[in-house]
């Protein structure tokens, strides 16, 4: 067979491959899948000239053969493999979680929050890691994947349920930049709630903990350097705090703001955050205790602004 009519027979074969995968597939998805083939296709440039060489020569590996074919070896996996597979790396544990569809962020979301405030409790930001840029034509190749934060740059993270949790247990030592997280804690069940006790209590950067009542046993003493707390109901309904969950917020050494303006405390567990030697910031839901209570408060604790918000009335 001559070599017109091999050209002519793969470009058949090839139109009728392309015209298969428009019908099926759609124009955007066909232009993409050959997109990736053509990324393919060049990252496998110089094993495919490897090979090429070695069949040329009729497989005898003589020594120059041998330095050409692992010359080229060494560059595709100097020039694909590697970044590929480090781009990929990289994002283990947000690609983990994004399967779990956790809402995952490399930024703080209530910056707004903290800039309305006349004090920032938090520390500084810390700085975004250092990524390398992967080639262009590796980045089909990558798929989504490419779209996420790199784990080390994870700095919030929001879980609702025991798969979510697990997931997050599982890789939280890749999240170094993790400042934030959030739990709907009526998703949870106690097994994946110890789990998330054991993951927190790993996160020593932890600085936001936002969580839903019921508060579980616990976690609250997993995050002891957390810095900033709020706690809500989770539920049209009101829930209120007992003692237990005051006494553990009191004993926090770092906590200096705490927001419980959607559950509700008495006047005898009042007094007890009044023990903390650090909060200097108390947003309080004006129900439930009385006004000499919270002048009490505020006397028992004068570096600390005790405000008090009314609940929404429909």
């Amino acid at each position: 067979m001559s070599v017109r009519l091999w050209l002519l027979t793969a470009l058949l074969l090839l139109e009728s491959v392309l015209a298969i995968l428009l019908q099926t597939l759609g124009w955007f998805e066909t232009g993409g899948l050959l997109r990736q083939a053509a990324c393919a296709m060049l990252a496998l440039l110089p094993l495919a000239a490897a090979i090429v060489l070695v069949a040329w020569r009729g497989f005898r590996f003589s020594v120059q053969v041998m330095l050409i074919a692992t010359a080229l070896l060494t560059v595709f996996m100097w020039i694909s493999v590697m970044p590929l597979y480090e781009a990929l790396a990289s994002r283990r544990g947000v690609q983990a979680l994004a399967a779990e569809k956790i809402a995952v962020r490399d930024y703080c979301s209530n910056e707004h929050y903290f800039a309305s405030l006349p004090y920032d409790p938090r520390p500084p930001a810390p700085p975004k890691p250092a990524t390398r840029a992967l080639p262009i034509w590796l980045q089909p190749l990558a798929g989504d994947a490419m779209r996420l934060p790199v784990d080390a740059a994870v700095r919030e993270v929001k879980l609702h349920d025991d798969s979510q949790v697990a997931a997050f247990a599982a890789h939280v030592e890749r999240f170094r930049s993790l400042t934030y997280v959030g739990v709907h804690s009526r998703g949870v069940s106690p097994f994946g709630m110890a789990a998330l006790c054991g993951a927190l209590a790993r996160t020593p950067q932890l600085v936001q903990l936002h969580v839903t009542c019921p508060v579980p046993p616990g976690l609250l003493k997993s995050v002891p350097g957390v810095r900033c707390i709020w706690i809500d109901s989770g539920s049209r309904g009101v829930n209120q705090l007992g003692s237990q969950e005051i006494n553990d917020l009191a004993a926090l050494s770092k906590l200096s703001h705490l927001d419980l303006r959607h559950v509700r405390i008495s006047d005898a567990d009042l007094q007890l955050l009044a023990q903390s030697g650090t909060l200097r910031r108390i947003v309080l839901r004006a129900e439930g205790v009385t006004a000499e209570e919270i002048e009490r408060l505020r006397s028992s604790m004068p570096g600390c602004q005790v405000m008090l918000v009314s609940p929404f009335r429909r």
